[in-house]
């Protein structure tokens, strides 16, 4: 008898958990499957900005002031990627647009940029460097200034790689200024 009690108690327990697994909540939301959400684009006026290449451009640098390097770049490729929003009561599923922009060398790996409204990073070879303290291109407020060949750029962000010795130095309105990547310096040529 107490066999036959203790079954059906824990059949009513699996039963219970089971209907409460099962249950979306109150406000109809199923954190589970996020119902769909906008769609965000990158605005037209932002463009220029913060992406400021453009189809094909190239990139000069130049290696430990020794070697120039030139950089080809490929047509900017735009597209859209599911970003979870979980900052509202029923967390929904955003389409992003993002831009990536590649830019090729045989001998020197590639450089790859990409952005969408909340993201920008860029990689060189292996190493993929990003806003200090993971902040927003947007509001990211600190800036440095530095020195390239004689020529002073202000309000220049820097952006930390995957290690503390890899910096990558990028003004919004010019690009990339300055790679220091393996112990090697890579400046930009005007």
């Amino acid at each position: 008898m107490k066999n036959k009690i203790y079954s059906i108690l824990l059949f009513s327990l699996i039963l219970t958990c089971l209907q409460i697994i099962a249950c979306k909540p109150s406000n109809g939301c199923d954190p589970n499957n996020p119902p769909a959400g906008g769609t965000v684009d990158i605005a037209q006026e932002d463009k220029p900005v913060l992406f400021p290449y453009k189809d094909f451009d190239t990139m000069k640098i130049v290696k430990n002031n020794t070697d120039t390097i030139l950089f080809l770049g490929g047509k900017i490729e735009t597209g859209y990627t599911s970003q979870l929003d979980n900052n509202l009561d029923c967390p929904h599923l955003d389409k992003i647009q993002f831009m990536t922009l590649t830019f090729t060398n045989n001998l020197y790996g590639n450089i790859v940029m990409y952005e969408n409204n909340i993201h920008y990073s860029i990689s060189f070879d292996s190493r993929t460097y990003g806003p200090v303290n993971n902040g927003f291109v947007y509001f990211y407020k600190d800036t440095t200034n530095i020195s390239i060949r004689g020529v002073a750029y202000q309000n220049v962000y820097k952006f930390n790689g995957s290690s503390t010795t890899d910096n990558l130095y990028f003004r919004p309105s010019i690009g990339i200024l300055k790679i220091i990547y393996k112990s090697d310096i890579y400046d930009r040529l005007p």
